[in-house]
């Protein structure tokens, strides 16, 4: 009837340039006289082409897997291909319910996926529902049959830190300070944390050496003198 909302969904190309934000979507040169539009929520899922460069490296992979998981490596190798979202960390794993993390799930396989940013909280990124069913639906055509698959998120477990610290003199204390928190949340990101930078390992406790050696090699620290950790 004349006046009524219609809601469309639909799949268009156009790359990165293609996310936009909520309201971004006012026009269209097709459109009739007097129909207006109007997105209420952001599009998503648009990604660049992949180069040639980026095409060959991935053939050796693709005569090896198959495009069907089967091993961990197969997994890890055709998580890199998902469409439309950037994952920042995957980690698989097998034998893993996520209701009953306690105990072998024989046959289950849960996929831990961790987005490349999170705007709305970007130290400790989380997907969103269509992240999530992005990559489940990209996987599970191609799992074993037999297989139970599931794809998760992250759970996160707040902690409170406090350090105190010893300015070298002659540096400004405040931007040390400042310095030394963000160290402390590069060291404890679950993108690119611990000492290797691979991300925080999963399910591994926060233990005061580690903070105050990572504190330690802020430029301008000459010493900490002591930190206290918590559960937030």
């Amino acid at each position: 009837p004349r006046g009524a909302v219609i809601q469309a969904a639909y799949h268009y190309g156009g790359g990165e340039e293609g996310r936009l934000g909520i309201g971004t979507i006012r026009k269209g040169p097709n459109l009739p006289a007097g129909v207006k539009v109007f997105n209420p929520v952001p599009t998503w899922g648009g990604s660049r082409a992949e180069t040639v460069t980026e095409a060959e490296k991935r053939i050796p992979a693709s005569l090896r897997n198959r495009d069907r998981l089967v091993s961990l490596r197969d997994y890890k190798e055709i998580l890199g291909n998902v469409p439309g979202v950037d994952i920042g960390r995957a980690e698989v794993l097998p034998l893993v319910h996520p209701g009953q993390p306690d105990q072998n799930s024989e046959g289950v396989v849960s996929v831990l996926v961790i987005p490349a940013r999170d705007p709305r909280q970007p130290d400790a990124p989380s997907p969103d529902p269509l992240f999530l069913q992005a990559v489940c639906d990209y996987l599970a055509p191609r799992r074993i049959l037999t297989t139970e698959l599931h794809v998760v998120g992250p759970v996160y477990v707040q902690v409170w830190l406090s350090v105190s610290i010893n300015v070298i003199p002659g540096y400004d204390t405040g931007p040390v300070r400042e310095a030394v928190r963000r160290a402390i949340l590069a060291f404890l990101s679950p993108l690119r944390g611990g000492f290797e930078g691979n991300g925080w390992a999963l399910e591994k406790a926060v233990e005061a050496p580690e903070i105050a050696a990572a504190a330690a090699r802020v430029t301008g620290v000459a010493k900490v003198n002591e930190l206290l950790i918590g559960d937030a």
